[in-house]
């Protein structure tokens, strides 16, 4: 198997990974007129933060590069379904606030980091897999598959 073809079969299957978390459906209440507070913002965040690092820093218990990136793909889809409601007003308001800003790049990095991590090297260093990677786990595709599509899938594939 060539390295296109590893490629692309590694990114089939982790968008079937990812695909396969169970989906329920979440109310966010959102008035983008109003400014959200920073200060409450920023204790939400803390709050989380608490919540999802040990959830994300736990160790491994595969051994090899694949099952580690799909236990962090299933630690992805915990997160995300934690986080839905505050990171999408994160969102909104990402733009009318530096805080907000630098915690949306500061996740962004933790999330190429936690997928570099582990990867081997050789794919870790390869920009168009590792990209390809992050963007079909990171949470806009979360929410493209949990919100948009309203996908519900009883057991991973």
């Amino acid at each position: 198997m060539d390295d296109g073809d590893e490629r692309h079969t590694l990114i089939r299957h982790t968008t079937r990974q990812f695909a396969g978390a169970k989906i329920r459906p979440v109310a966010v209440e959102l008035d983008a007129s109003e400014r959200f507070p920073e200060d409450l913002y920023r204790e939400m965040a803390e709050t989380i933060q608490a919540h999802v690092l040990p959830a994300l820093f736990r160790p491994y218990s595969a051994t090899g590069w694949r099952e580690r990136l799909y236990e962090l793909l299933d630690r992805r889809v915990e997160v995300y379904e934690f986080i839905m409601p505050f990171r999408i007003a994160g969102e909104i308001r990402r733009f009318q606030s530096e805080y907000i800003a630098n915690y949306a790049e500061q996740h962004l990095e933790l999330e190429r980091r936690s997928l570099e991590a582990v990867l081997p090297r050789e794919k870790a260093d390869d920009a168009t897999l590792l990209h390809a990677l992050l963007a079909l786990s990171g949470f806009q595709a979360w929410c493209v598959l949990r919100l948009d599509l309203k996908l519900h899938v009883d057991a991973r594939q």
